[in-house]
């Protein structure tokens, strides 16, 4: 019985640090996506505006993502009332919410990307 509560918190362990790193690789990976489009369609036009990097960009997304989640959060609370607990999902239901959570992360930054490229490349703006 030991064993089998030992590889429950070893496997929950191994589930947060992966979410973790997942979150931080997703948040490096959409500030490289603002930088980019940044220098490709903001700096041309008002090049007196400041290049951005991507630790500067990487700290206000996660500042900003963490006060709109507390916000969020609170909202939910307020509007459901403090006596309604939520349902507990199953396991299967509660893997597909991360794994499309996963896919969200990575694929709207990368469709941001690629269509900042396709713009960036063929449209030649006159400057």
């Amino acid at each position: 019985m030991e064993n089998d509560d030992f590889f429950e918190i070893r496997w929950i362990g191994l589930v947060v640090l992966f979410a973790l790193s997942f979150a931080a690789i997703a948040l490096l990976f959409e500030a490289y996506v603002i930088t980019q489009l940044w220098s490709w369609f903001v700096i041309p036009l008002f090049p007196e505006l400041p290049t951005l990097s991507i630790p500067k960009v990487f700290v206000v997304l996660l500042v900003g993502k963490t006060v709109i989640n507390i916000i969020v959060k609170v909202m939910k609370k307020i509007i459901k009332g403090d006596g309604e607990e939520d349902k507990k999902e199953d396991k299967l239901a509660a893997f597909r919410k991360g794994v499309n959570y996963i896919w969200i992360r990575i694929l709207i930054p990368l469709a941001l990307l690629l269509t900042g490229w396709i713009i960036h490349k063929t449209i030649h703006l006159p400057f």
